[in-house]
């Protein structure tokens, strides 16, 4: 055996593994997040988060969207909710997301 034939068939093992190790993290992170909303459907954060944000028109209008309390709606709100912060230039240019509770960090409890 040559080290060109131990590359080759180094790289053929290692190409499945690096796949799988992409995959792998890709649902470990889905499962982090999930986990991170799920916590804040269940605890006291999520009252406070809406009560952060009574400023934005958003938040109402996201309510009306989610169907009552369940545990689904509620995940949903969060996610909704997330996009305010991560494309705030969107949401300030509509009249949906305030100013002042964008530049706070929604921190006016």
């Amino acid at each position: 055996m040559n080290s060109s034939t131990i590359i080759v068939s180094l790289t053929h093992f290692l190409n499945p593994l690096w796949a799988l190790a992409f995959f792998l993290t890709a649902i470990v992170l889905i499962l982090i997040a999930h986990g991170l909303s799920v916590y804040i459907a269940v605890s006291n954060d999520f009252d406070a988060m809406l009560r952060a944000l009574s400023g934005s028109k958003a938040v109402p209008q996201f309510r009306q969207m989610s169907y009552g309390g369940s545990l689904r709606s509620k995940i949903m709100l969060i996610s909704l909710v997330s996009a305010l912060f991560i494309w705030p230039q969107y949401f300030i240019g509509r009249g949906l997301l305030d100013t002042q509770d964008f530049e706070t960090g929604g921190g006016k409890n």
